[in-house]
């Protein structure tokens, strides 16, 4: 006997809303659950196994790349779209900054060197400045379109 509703309708409904089709949201909220994935990783990795203490450097080196790698998915993928390497950069980098926050409830020294908000601002920053590029780009890409259509019709 077959269930009357397909296996995807039954799990997650809410991840079929139409609200999640916006492309910048999926690509935040995926890169906002990655970056809390590593985070945590690192955290357990570096407070509860001591036995990588003596490649703390390499640990910490291999953390932040891949961190980096994560956090440039929205300006690799919105490159076109200031807007939406916006919205997308700073939804990803709030869920990883909340859950900083949260760790730093659970590990006290954490918040000494940078705090939760601390760490939204510097990625926000990042993400407008980014936003600020592409939109010039933009910008430039425009005008030398039509800088270029205007020459070809002065030409004939």
């Amino acid at each position: 006997m077959s269930p009357s509703h397909p296996r995807d309708k039954m799990w997650l409904p809410w991840f079929r809303h139409p609200a999640l089709r916006y492309p910048p949201l999926r690509t935040g909220l995926r890169m906002g659950v990655l970056l809390s994935l590593v985070l945590t990783a690192w955290l357990i990795l570096a407070n509860r196994v001591g036995v990588l203490d003596r490649l703390a450097i390499v640990r910490n080196a291999a953390a932040l790349a891949v961190l980096f790698l994560i956090a440039f998915e929205p300006i690799a993928r919105f490159r076109n779209s200031a807007r939406d390497l916006l919205v997308s950069g700073g939804i990803g980098w709030a869920i990883g900054s909340l859950c900083y926050f949260v760790w730093t409830m659970y590990f006290h020294r954490l918040a000494g060197r940078m705090g939760a908000f601390h760490i939204f601002v510097l990625g926000a920053a990042v993400y407008l400045f980014m936003a600020v590029v592409v939109w010039i780009g933009g910008l430039i890409r425009v005008s030398r379109h039509h800088h270029l259509a205007a020459e070809s019709k002065l030409r004939h």
